[in-house]
């Protein structure tokens, strides 16, 4: 933030949680009238954020910030005929589907490895509140290793 040509304040922060309750904010100055404040939201959901200088709110303050969930790979849950022990028939279709819907911010990837470690192609067919489906052909016969990440994490066999 920057108090350029605004005059000489003090400039202050407030932030409250979903609850109202406040948060501790640290400001501080930086070069050229600017600010940088930082605080550390505990909890998803709407945190009001109200600056004020030399006593009076800033124009739009207070602001709303929607504060979402982390990254929390543990909570995709994985599915289909393309992970399963039994494995695939050469050019069989493999599918895959992705349910990150409790999972918070990120974005999933699956990945195909062949019997001698090359890539196989996987396209993503949908993804839609949450839910991403995939699918893939394996091209040559052997072991196949799918890998599935959200957020860059891999998420947990089960």
């Amino acid at each position: 933030m920057s108090s350029v040509g605004a005059g000489t304040g003090e400039v202050a922060v407030a932030v409250r949680d979903p609850q109202g309750r406040p948060l501790p904010v640290d400001v501080a100055p930086e070069a050229d009238s600017t600010y940088r404040c930082s605080y550390r939201a505990a909890q998803a959901g709407p945190h009001a954020v109200a600056v004020t200088f030399g006593g009076a709110p800033i124009p739009r303050s207070p602001f709303a910030v929607d504060v979402g969930p982390a990254c929390v790979p543990g909570a995709c849950r994985a599915s289909g005929r393309g992970l399963q022990p039994a494995g695939l028939r050469l050019q069989q279709l493999g599918d895959v589907k992705v349910d990150a819907r409790a999972a918070g911010s990120g974005e999933p990837k699956v990945t195909v490895r062949g019997p001698k470690g090359g890539e196989e192609p996987v396209k993503q067919l949908s993804a839609q509140d949450g839910v991403f489906s995939y699918e893939y052909h394996p091209n040559s016969i052997g072991k196949h290793s799918v890998s599935i990440t959200w957020g860059g994490q891999h998420i947990p066999k089960r």
